[in-house]
């Protein structure tokens, strides 16, 4: 029951009472020391207070040991964690620059390929089968044709001013079995071959 006009006590939160005891606990501890210090002669310390004066001491000194533990565990973390830092600096490293050589590989090739293609065109359009009609300016160009000897054993040429098919239209004609040199001029429209090695512009 509250009698008018006193104050109220007020119950005090858990923090502030766990305060009071642990304030309570360091001072008793306090004392003890104190009397242990301000005393030159041991008889005056009791067997009880000597003995918690020793467990804080080992308490203390279990806290050190730990906390020098702790501080070479995290030093040891720290290191393995250098250490795989720069193994995967490396590693990243040693994939740039093998990336880096594949690049420069394929792009070795792809020019290679260009120029094997390009030489491949170019010997395809100063050349042609030994077997066919070849339109000139179209399927082959004017200039000077060689073949080998004639792997039929006959080789039929001819060079035509038209498509007339007569024997006005033949500029020049050839029938051998050895090599064969074929001139065509600028004013050629067409070459038969039949039986012939494949020819080859050679000016």
């Amino acid at each position: 029951m509250t009698m008018p006009g006193l104050p109220t006590s007020t119950p005090k939160p858990s923090w502030y009472r766990r305060t009071w005891v642990t304030v309570t606990g360091v001072a008793v501890l306090g004392l003890i020391l104190g009397a242990a210090v301000g005393s030159s002669s041991g008889p005056e310390i009791s067997p009880a207070a000597q003995k918690q004066i020793d467990a804080a001491h080992d308490a203390q000194h279990q806290a050190e040991t730990d906390r020098d533990d702790a501080r070479a565990a995290q030093q040891q973390a720290e290191s393995e964690r250098d250490q795989a830092r720069n193994e995967l600096n490396a590693a990243q490293a040693d994939l740039t620059t093998r990336g880096a050589a594949l690049d420069k590989r394929k792009a070795d090739l792809d020019t290679r390929e260009k120029k094997v293609s390009g030489a491949e065109a170019a010997a395809k359009a100063n050349s042609f089968g030994g077997d066919g009609i070849y339109l000139v300016g179209t399927d082959i160009q004017p200039g000077t044709y060689k073949a080998g000897p004639s792997p039929s054993g006959n080789c039929y040429s001819e060079v035509d001013r038209d498509l007339n098919d007569t024997i006005n239209s033949i500029i020049s004609n050839n029938n051998t079995s050895g090599p064969v040199v074929l001139n065509v001029p600028g004013t050629a429209k067409a070459v038969k071959v039949d039986g012939c090695a494949e020819f080859h512009k050679v000016a």
